[in-house]
């Protein structure tokens, strides 16, 4: 959690020495600024929950699904060229970093509380069709 943290928090620092990674076309510095005030606030707040990570489990699930979702995401805009001519940096950089959160966070997950996801099937299922239309709609509008 600590190095994943750290990770998120330095991440920030992409947009200002190597904005390639930390930018998607257009370049929106509101945005931007958005982004390294969330960044930076979740990571120190990964790291601070490393230290009872029994009493940060939903913080745990939440960086793990975020990473599955968001650079799930961010991999198919950048196959289907939507982050323009930075897109190779994209998968070097901030695709991987997103991807490997629910891999290596589920793992510290599994080994402080084997409980799963309190979630029925259905509302699952609901959950999951809520995010392909969110996504759906996000698409059509690009």
């Amino acid at each position: 959690m600590r190095v994943y943290g750290v990770a998120l928090a330095l991440a920030t620092s992409t947009f200002v020495c190597w904005p390639e990674v930390g930018r998607w076309p257009p370049d929106h510095p509101a945005y931007e600024r958005m982004f390294v005030a969330i960044f930076f606030s979740w990571g120190l707040a990964l790291y601070r929950g490393a230290k009872h990570p029994e009493a940060s489990l939903a913080l745990v699930d939440f960086t793990a699904l975020q990473g599955l979702l968001h650079g799930g995401v961010m991999l198919a805009d950048t196959l289907l060229g939507n982050a323009g001519h930075h897109g190779l940096w994209h998968l070097a950089g901030d695709v991987p970093l997103h991807l490997s959160a629910p891999l290596v966070l589920g793992r510290l997950r599994h080994r402080v509380s084997p409980y799963r996801l309190d979630l029925s099937v259905a509302e699952a299922v609901a959950f999951a069709m809520m995010f392909m239309v969110a996504v759906g709609v996000a698409f059509l509008r690009l």
